[in-house]
């Protein structure tokens, strides 16, 4: 595997070219109100995916991702968005995965948001960006309804 756990956080062993598919999240797929906003990966409007044990749960949020959560079917994946180097941190924007609640950001990004909640409640031209480069899973474009 080309990752590793230190301090909480998933790092690249190796550099990572864009697109590349870096791991699945592999807990349960359960009803999204079994879980409380802290341990679930939403992948659609009543289902998310829970805990597993593995790597995959120390993916920590950014106001800005060098990854992205592609969901196909019940499954999801994490690709990069951009090139990666060796030792970089692992990231994706917790909101493009969230259709409710809301919580504290810890990233230090000097663009921090402060809040981490959906991408409906999120300003406009982050919504577009997030379009454009195209890492919003599909089931949370139905929810945004135009914006």
């Amino acid at each position: 595997m080309n990752l590793y756990k230190k301090d909480n956080k998933v790092f690249t062993k190796v550099k990572l070219q864009k697109d590349f598919p870096i791991l699945e999240f592999k807990g349960k797929v359960v009803d999204s109100s079994k879980l409380d906003l802290l341990s679930r990966l939403e992948i659609s409007n009543k289902q998310s995916i829970g805990l597993s044990g593995d790597l995959d749960d120390y993916v920590n949020h950014s106001c800005n991702p060098n990854c992205k959560v592609v969901v196909i079917a019940k499954r999801a994946f994490l690709y990069t968005i951009k090139q990666l180097n060796s030792n970089d941190e692992i990231t994706f924007d917790y909101s493009t995965v969230m259709l409710e609640g809301e919580f504290n950001c810890l990233c230090k990004f000097s663009e921090c948001r402060k809040v981490i909640k959906p991408l409906n409640k999120l300003d406009l031209e982050i919504i577009k960006k997030y379009k454009e480069r195209d890492i919003v899973p599909n089931f949370i474009l139905k929810e945004l309804n135009g914006k």
